[in-house]
């Protein structure tokens, strides 16, 4: 699952023609800067703050560096969780 999450992102962003949408960037890292943002602010929507940490790794996850699974461990391990 190395880049699949990465894959699917960039799919996401082009129409059916092959084209940008309008409304999208052509830049993934600013919508990779979007998608942390809005998963920050549901968290904090909770009463909950994020580490920076915990942010740096779901960006590796996103851009695929990291499966699901090693994402998780590395996030539970931030929080001295015993796996």
């Amino acid at each position: 699952m190395s880049n699949d999450n990465y894959k699917q992102l960039d799919c996401n962003l082009k129409s059916v023609e092959g084209e940008r949408e309008e409304n999208y960037s052509t830049d993934l890292e600013k919508d990779l800067e979007t998608i942390a943002a809005n998963a920050r602010a549901s968290v904090e929507m909770e009463g909950l703050s994020p580490s920076k940490e915990a942010e740096e790794i779901s960006k590796r996850f996103l851009k695929g560096e990291l499966s699901d699974e090693e994402a998780k461990r590395q996030i539970l391990e931030l929080h001295g969780c015993k796996i």
